[in-house]
This record gives C-alpha cells, sequence and structure tokens, in this order.
C-alpha cells in the first residue's frame, strides 16, 4: 500500500512537471476526430463575420450549436468558448464560435454595447452554418454564460432554434445585477457589510441615478470624491470624479442599465436548459429564481442549480480574491467550467431532447 501511494505520487508530480508532447512514448492518439472548416458570414447591417465550425469527423447533416459572444469576449480562441464547442463535439453535435464583430477576422464595429447588434450576429451565424453540408437548418441550438445567455435568448427569439443552453445568466436587469456584484466585491474584500452598503448605494447614486439625469453633475462629483478615501473605492471599477462625464449620452451603461431579460426567456418557444452555480456571487440567483415563478414561458423549460459551482461553473471550496502572484501561475483554462453536475445535467438535456424529438 505505501509503495502504491509512492507511485500514485510519484505518477502526479512527474505529470504536474513534465511538458505534455505527442512526442512522449506514451502519447495515444484521440479517436474523437474533428473537422475545422473557417466560414465568413454576412450579418445584418452588412458586416462581414469569421467564425470556426467544428465538425465531428464523418457527420452530415447534423445538429449543431452556435456560441455567440459577449461583449467582453472577443475571439473564436475564447478557452472557455473552445471547451464547450468540444464537449459539443464529444456528443455529437457540430459547434460555431466566430469572432465578435470588428475583433479579430470580422469586419463591423460595436461603439457602445448592443445586446440586439449581438443576437442578429448570433441569428446571421445560424443561418450561415445551416446553409453547409454538415449541419440540419432546424437542428441548431445556442449556448451562452452570463451576458451571452442573454444573447443567446434573443437570438433563440428571433430564430427558429432547437435548443438553448443559459448558463449562469440572471432574469434581473444589468443595473441590478451590477448592484448585486458591487455589494459582494467589497465584502469578499472583507470590507465588511457597512462598506459593502455604502459601495452599493454609491453605485445607485452614480451608475442608476446620474446616468438617468436624476441628480446634477456637481453632486455626482461631491459623492464620488468623498468616497474616493474609502479602502474599498479601487476595488471596484468605479468611475473618478475627475473622469465623470458630464454627457451620459456617450456612456454604453445607459443603453444596458434596464435591459430586460424576463421578455426573451418569455417569447423563446424552444426547450431551454438553464443552468445556474449556488456560489454564484456575480449574479443575483436567488432573485432570478424568485421571478421564474412570475412567468409564463412560450416553451419547454428545465432549471437547475448546482450548489458547489460558481458563475463560471467551477467548484468552489471558498470565495476570495487571488493575489497577482497567483493569477500569473494561474492558465487561462483554470477559468473554465470543472463541475461534473454541470456537464452531466447538459448531456443529459441534449440527450433526451433528440431522443424526444
Amino acid at each position: 500500500m505505501v509503495i502504491f501511494k509512492h507511485l500514485v505520487f510519484l505518477g502526479l508530480l512527474l505529470t504536474a512537471i513534465s511538458a505534455l508532447s505527442e512526442d512522449s512514448p506514451w502519447f495515444v492518439p484521440g479517436s474523437l476526430e474533428v473537422d475545422k472548416h473557417d466560414i465568413e458570414f454576412e450579418a445584418e447591417d452588412g458586416a462581414v463575420l469569421s467564425g470556426t465550425l467544428r465538425v465531428p469527423h464523418g457527420l452530415t447533416n447534423g445538429p449543431a450549436v452556435v456560441i455567440p459572444q459577449q461583449t467582453q469576449t472577443h475571439y473564436r480562441d475564447n478557452p472557455l468558448y473552445l471547451q464547450t464547442a468540444e464537449v459539443f463535439n464529444a456528443i455529437g453535435f457540430s459547434s460555431f464560435v466566430y469572432d465578435r464583430r470588428g475583433k479579430g477576422e470580422s469586419g463591423g464595429d460595436m461603439p457602445q454595447t448592443d445586446y440586439f447588434l449581438l443576437a442578429r450576429d448570433a441569428v446571421a451565424a445560424k443561418q450561415a452554418i445551416g446553409e453547409t453540408e454538415f449541419v440540419n437548418d432546424q437542428q441548431i441550438g445556442y449556448w451562452g454564460i452570463s451576458q451571452s445567455g442573454w444573447i443567446s435568448m434573443e437570438a433563440a427569439a428571433k430564430s427558429n432554434a432547437a435548443f438553448v443552453v443559459v448558463v449562469a445568466s440572471p432574469l434581473t436587469t444589468p443595473g441590478e445585477q451590477m448592484k448585486f456584484y458591487t455589494r459582494n466585491l467589497v465584502l469578499i474584500h472583507g470590507h465588511g457589510k457597512e462598506a459593502a452598503d455604502q459601495a452599493a448605494a454609491l453605485w445607485h447614486a452614480i451608475m442608476d441615478e446620474y446616468m438617468r439625469g436624476e441628480i446634477e453633475h456637481d453632486v455626482a462629483r461631491q459623492l464620488l470624491s468623498d468616497a474616493e478615501e474609502e479602502a474599498w473605492f479601487s476595488q471596484v471599477g468605479m468611475v473618478t470624479a475627475e473622469n465623470l462625464p458630464e454627457d451620459v449620452s456617450k456612456s454604453g451603461w445607459i443603453n444596458e442599465i434596464d435591459y430586460d431579460p424576463t421578455n426573451a426567456w418569455e417569447r423563446v418557444d424552444a426547450p431551454i436548459l438553464f443552468l445556474h452555480g449556488g456560489k454564484d456571487w456575480i449574479v443575483p440567483v436567488a432573485e432570478t429564481m424568485t421571478i421564474l415563478e412570475t412567468l409564463e414561458p412560450a416553451g419547454e423549460r428545465e432549471v437547475h442549480v448546482i450548489d458547489s459551482a460558481d458563475h463560471t461553473m467551477i467548484i468552489r471550496d471558498e470565495i476570495r480574491i487571488l493575489t497577482d502572484e497567483e493569477v500569473e501561475e494561474m492558465s487561462v483554462r483554470d477559468f473554465n467550467p470543472d463541475s461534473e453536475i454541470y456537464f452531466m445535467l447538459m448531456g443529459r438535456w441534449l440527450g433526451q431532447l433528440w431522443q424526444d424529438s
């Protein structure tokens, strides 16, 4: 037993310190072959976007998923999106990820956040892959996480989608979600409830009331100036008094603050799998579950909260702010989902969906 434990430890150690290489004598190539096809397609406004369709080898006229970009993500090689594409490939789906408009090999631009524009891009992506020999145009759905979950639902509401998988997307407005996030961020930094309440109140005053023109510029600047002395101020990403814009019409936030995702949730007639993490401190899961009870969706819905998972479906034993050194040592894939329940729920739901169809 002691020798066995030693060998296990040695194996783990060597795995951790050895460079993984296809030249290693123990390497065996994988059996799941995927063919990649670069596709350009035209968006509604004429912009030409570019993405990569990953097709399980030999698949024709099969099911597929479109994975839309959100405002903060830009490229088709985003590790989270690549992992998701590979998961769908493993269960027999083609997957399509494209560069967000104005980024990578995609043309067009997006001067301000526009969920509806990004949703129209996702619809155009769906149409483009549906015209290939590899994809059945009646079997295309969407997968989206956080903000791209909203975009996926908007796209599904505008097109004949076969399914939608929505991960960690709240049904509150962005304004309410960001207030929730700001409060929790201060708590996680260890500043206490009183400081968290102050930060949330400041966020509401500046990013809600001021942006709507309910308080004057001078008043808002003074609120920010007073708060800048607080230990938590630099940690919440708030605009400074010096940089507060006088013309809020140029801020993209004014177009986001009141977006209501429940409209898309109710309109989508395709089945939706709705997944949340019980340890998600970024979006208000409890409030989202309460909102769900008031809605009357057009199609089938399956909802799960995975108690061990956070916002990106990573299993968390603790929630804390990482040090700069810890972040530097992490791989980008360390931020990818690792909850077995998340993957099993999605695979089971998709399999059942196709079995019933």
